[in-house]
């Protein structure tokens, strides 16, 4: 699984989309995220949590309605899609120690492709790639299989070959 030391080399890593070089964004942010101008605003039941990404900061704002703000590790995800083909999307695994404000990792977590009604994920934690015929059809795990992002039928095909064994 890929690792990074800051949010922004995250960030840069995959910021154009393999399949039609269109920039990522942030999107679907959760209910519990919000960002603007650089910064990324992560909501949870005790604190605020401000990530300025140009600086790389952790800024913990404990919630007014609670007596003591939560102070250990707080996990979410950060999802990076393609607004034009609408075909890939990536997630970032964050997760921030609230007591000394700082990274204890960011990583590279999964990545998806749509091809016609197939969805194929890879994802690295597990070293697992899921596919689901038909997008919503049942999904099938298989090892890890490296997406071929210059023709994606390529995977899709490898795929195939493997669903009868498994």
């Amino acid at each position: 699984m890929i690792q990074f030391k800051t949010i922004k080399e995250a960030l840069k890593y995959k910021d154009k989309c393999p399949l039609c070089s269109y920039n990522l964004e942030m999107s679907h942010l959760y209910g519990d995220m919000d960002y603007d101008n650089n910064r990324l605003h992560i909501f949870n039941y005790s604190n605020i949590i401000i990530i300025d990404i140009l600086n790389d900061s952790i800024k913990v704002i404990p919630n007014e309605d609670m007596s003591t703000p939560f102070m250990g590790l707080h996990v979410t995800r950060l999802m990076m899609s393609c607004h034009s083909c609408k075909n890939y999307e990536c997630y970032l695994l964050l997760k921030i120690n609230l007591q000394d404000f700082c990274w204890e990792e960011i990583s590279f977590n999964s990545e998806t492709i749509i091809v016609g009604s197939d969805r194929i994920k890879n994802i690295f934690s597990i070293n697992e790639t899921q596919y689901h015929k038909n997008i919503y059809g049942t999904m099938t795990g298989l090892p890890l299989i490296p997406f071929d992002f210059s023709n994606p039928q390529n995977t899709i095909d490898k795929i195939k070959l493997l669903i009868p064994y498994i």
